[in-house]
């Protein structure tokens, strides 16, 4: 889910930036004419891009009338094109940027082809350059490639986001159906506020067997599946739970923790699950029958860490570790192993 909303992010600071861009450098020479907002299309896409991503757009229209247009807008990185997406309307107010607000209520595309996942940049990624507030997002067609999705994957995206800069505050909703006759469905609501203290999640989804997903994680055969995934509570003391089945059957359940107390970040995670058909063959024996695992850990501000607690227990083995694991001091750190039931 990281992963998926740091490029979301991406191509939205993208979009505001190109926006803004035009905004402050569209004069009315560019504007008036067809040739000139072809030759405003290019400058664009020539500030927008880098060594590691090129970013094409044109067919600009609009682009005072608060409906701005595009024909297409293309993003590639050092491998080629990676995302297409042709029809682009963004129903918004030039007027909140004054406010240094992208306000739209409505950003769509009538066709979204995304041939396979973008190359890692490495780093981290810039801060929001403004707030984002956009009411609806609406991309009825999104065309996922084979790299994907083992095949070619129709899907709607709907949604709204709310994100401010400083503080920074997210609040995304997301909906994404398949639309190409198989079933299948995730729904996201996700809150980030870190000056309030707030992290909420929830996250569901289903799909039938050679979906999107199994694909995505590899899973032998490309069952179905289904997940959930629930958290609530603050940036220094939260909680969260989450499952996963496979062909209707749970195969792994999650609950966690993260607290903030005397200097240290405490994390705990319990769970079980049946994992011998998930793993490498030279592991299956060791992970055979139902397993249950358990991990409390606290990580020091100096970069040690201490293994309160760390164990898995399986029908042919158990495991137990504790000890601590710091670079500048030293470690400590004790691992047992014992096998269980017949030799």
């Amino acid at each position: 889910m990281a992963a998926i909303l740091r490029r979301t992010f991406r191509i939205l600071r993208l979009l505001v930036v190109l926006v803004l861009a035009l905004a402050l450098g569209a004069v009315l020479v560019f504007t008036l004419t067809g040739k000139g907002r072809e030759n405003l299309a290019g400058l664009l896409s020539d500030l927008a891009s880098s060594e590691k991503g090129k970013v094409r757009i044109g067919g600009l229209d609009g682009i005072w009338s608060g409906h701005l247009t595009l024909g297409y807008l293309v993003l590639e990185d050092t491998d080629g094109p990676w995302l297409a997406a042709r029809d682009v309307a963004i129903d918004w107010s030039p007027l909140a940027l004054i406010s240094k607000t992208f306000r739209a209520d409505r950003v769509s595309a009538a066709r979204v082809e995304v041939a396979r996942l973008p190359k890692s940049e490495g780093g981290k990624g810039g801060g929001l350059p403004l707030d984002i507030a956009v009411g609806s997002l609406d991309l009825p067609d999104v065309a996922l490639g084979e790299a994907i999705a083992g095949g070619i994957a129709r899907l709607s995206a709907t949604g709204a986001l709310a994100a401010k800069a400083e503080p920074l505050d997210v609040d995304l909703d997301l909906s994404l159906k398949r639309t190409d006759g198989r079933e299948g469905a995730v729904e996201a609501r996700i809150r980030v506020a870190p000056a309030e203290n707030a992290l909420d999640l929830s996250v569901e989804g289903s799909e039938p067997a050679g979906g999107i997903v199994a694909n995505l994680l590899r899973l032998p055969g490309a069952p179905a599946i289904a997940f959930s995934a629930t958290g609530k509570g603050t940036a220094d003391d939260w909680k969260g739970e989450g499952n996963f089945s496979v062909d209707g059957e749970v195969v792994t359940t999650l609950q966690g923790s993260y607290r903030e107390a005397d200097g240290a970040r405490n994390i705990a995670v319990e769970g079980k699950g049946s994992f011998e058909r998930f793993v490498p063959e030279m592991l299956r024996p060791l992970l055979s029958g139902d397993t249950a695992f358990g991990v409390a850990a606290a990580l020091g501000a100096a970069g040690g860490v201490t293994v309160k607690r760390a164990t898995l227990e399986s029908a042919a083995a158990t495991v137990e570790a504790k000890g601590s694991i710091d670079p500048t001091r030293g470690s400590d750190f004790s691992l047992d192993l014992a096998a269980r039931g017949e030799p």
